[in-house]
């Protein structure tokens, strides 16, 4: 995965700041700190929580490393579900970078 501090150091561009917040880019960052892609996360685990009505609160650590603790009655296909969701939303977070 690459971020601004990768292009930055390749000389592919000027600047290391994040495009959304303009703090300093990094993988951690972009998963853990980016008030913009913890809002994206935020917004759409709020919708796919509706949306199955379940309650998953997963922390920044669990989403990034898949270790989510989900109530052991869940379904094996809302589990898959929110797996895939989880991958999607890293991709577009990256990709948005």
């Amino acid at each position: 995965l690459v971020t601004k501090k990768e292009l930055k150091r390749f000389k592919i561009s000027d600047s290391e700041d994040c495009f959304f917040c303009k703090s300093l880019d990094s993988l951690v960052h972009a998963f853990q700190e980016c008030p913009a892609g913890l809002n994206v996360f935020q917004e759409v685990l709020t919708l796919f929580n509706n949306e199955h009505r379940v309650n998953f609160t997963p922390s920044k650590i669990q989403s990034l490393f898949k270790g989510y603790d989900l109530p052991a009655n869940t379904s094996p296909n809302i589990i898959r579900k929110f797996g895939i969701l989880v991958c999607k939303l890293k991709n577009i977070i990256i990709l948005a970078k």
